[in-house]
């Protein structure tokens, strides 16, 4: 795993010391420059990278392997405003950028009505293959 946060990275490690976590900062470079991996999953962080997605996007999808998948599960705010609204404003916005870097498998958007009905966005694409 991934994560920007050194104290996400310390907890993950405890909870499972088997696996491997790597502090970085997908907005600058990407990581793990020579290791390339058959699925890289995005979990709710489109609105700590909205500022710059693309280069966000671009180093995540670059360790993937060619041919390999790349999902993304990203919850909208609850609220009618939110930092990052101006660039992914909602969830067929989000796919769209999606669709630059991926060939689109699977796309659901779950309204979860426990929370206000707040669309929820399942995406899961295969990486195109790079030239």
């Amino acid at each position: 795993g991934i994560d920007i946060s050194h104290t996400a990275i310390k907890k993950a490690k405890k909870i499972f010391p088997e696996l491997r976590f790597t502090k970085a900062d997908l907005l600058k470079k990407r990581p793990l420059v020579n290791e390339y991996f058959d699925l890289v999953v995005v979990k709710d962080v489109i609105w700590y990278i909205c500022q710059d997605i693309g280069k966000f996007l671009q180093n995540a999808i670059d360790m993937v392997r060619d041919q390999g998948l790349f999902y993304v599960s990203q919850a909208f705010p609850k609220t009618d405003k939110w930092v990052g609204q101006e660039i992914v404003d909602s969830p067929y916005r989000l796919k769209e950028i999606l669709l630059s870097y991926t060939e689109p498998l699977h796309y659901c958007v779950e309204w979860d009505w426990n929370v206000n009905g707040r669309p929820l966005v399942h995406y899961l694409g295969r990486v195109k293959e790079r030239v």
